[in-house]
């Protein structure tokens, strides 16, 4: 059975994706799956029509509409609930590597 998932996804963009040139960083994702390999996969899906690599999942579970995770990821929450294809993202933090 499909539930709404949220997970922190660290990925890698093309480079020039991002104006700054960075390219690695992370962000909130929230979607329908049947388990968090099932998430993965359709991340994965997901991110390679723009040539982007998952590098790893942090923190998947179902979610529960009586947590307040925020105001933009709520909403995010309550889009997804509403359209089973939808994969939410939230804001994406870029970092450079070390």
């Amino acid at each position: 059975m499909e539930e709404v998932w949220i997970a922190v996804a660290e990925i890698a963009m093309e480079p020039c994706d991002q104006p700054e040139g960075d390219n690695l960083g992370f962000m909130n994702v929230i979607m329908w799956a049947s388990s968090e390999a099932d998430f993965l996969q359709k991340l994965e899906a997901y991110f390679a029509r723009f040539n982007w690599t998952v590098l790893s999942l942090e923190n998947a579970r179902v979610v529960d509409r009586s947590n307040d995770y925020g105001d933009v990821v709520n909403r995010l929450i309550d889009e997804t609930f509403c359209d089973k294809n939808r994969i939410g993202l939230g804001t994406f933090f870029s970092y450079r590597p070390n």
